[in-house]
């Protein structure tokens, strides 16, 4: 287990505006940012020129759609909608001229996040009951769960997908653990091709985040209701 021998807490906060801010939109793409828009009465997907500040709603249906997320290539944009009665994950071209839906699972699929390539999707899934982190090849479509124990034991349960470092070697994600689970709370990195796992920190820690050079974590810690941002640098 690796602990915080590798990585050491740096400083703390406060985090409540950060926490509003990230969940407010998707990133950019040149000259464009995806957002969700409620104009019209339900969530829908749009994205806008900051420089004219021209909208174009990308969907227009009764479902929620939902954490729009660019590709590194600025050439699609994944997001999650309850069109089919549960969360599904669909992408979508920058002008919503066509519209893929890319999970069809039993249960919901959220926090879909690309690798810095694009080649690949991180998300999470609660398609064999409890909530898993899965990767999807975007070419072949083929799909994975990653977040078991290299030994094949099984992981931590109830995963909340964070951040792909900067590198693509590494997804960090968290969980919520309580009860006969707490032990599972905090952060953890998981190796994309399912070689090693590691449980970084065990307090009640969310929104993980990789600085650009890969070389630190931020993240939310509630702690007596409190909201603070700590830093993770190796």
């Amino acid at each position: 287990m690796m602990g915080l021998s590798r990585y050491r807490l740096l400083g703390v906060t406060s985090a409540l505006l950060a926490v509003v801010l990230a969940a407010a939109c998707g990133g950019t793409a040149g000259d464009s940012l995806v957002f969700v828009t409620g104009v019209g009465g339900d969530p829908e997907i749009a994205v806008v020129d900051v420089g004219s500040g021209k909208v174009t709603t990308l969907t227009d249906n009764q479902s929620r759609d939902l954490f729009p997320r660019w590709s590194p290539d600025g050439d699609r944009i994944v997001y999650v909608a309850d069109e089919s009665g549960d969360m599904e994950i669909n992408l979508v071209d920058p002008d919503g001229e066509t519209i893929i839906r890319l999970t069809h699972n039993a249960g919901g699929d959220l926090f879909p996040r690309w690798s810095p390539d694009g080649r690949k999707l991180a998300f999470v899934s609660e398609q064999e009951g409890d909530p898993g982190l899965y990767l999807m090849e975007m070419e072949a479509g083929k799909t994975t769960r990653i977040d078991s124990n290299p030994s094949g034991a099984a992981g931590p349960t109830g995963a909340i997908l964070g951040d792909w470092s900067p590198n693509g070697e590494w997804i960090v994600f968290y969980t919520e653990g309580s009860g006969p689970r707490a032990e599972e709370q905090g952060l953890w990195l998981r190796n994309p091709l399912g070689v090693d796992l590691y449980h970084l920190t065990t307090g009640l820690d969310r929104e993980p985040v990789w600085s650009p050079d890969g070389s630190r974590i931020a993240f939310v810690r509630w702690d007596d209701g409190n909201a603070d941002i700590f830093v993770l640098r190796r």
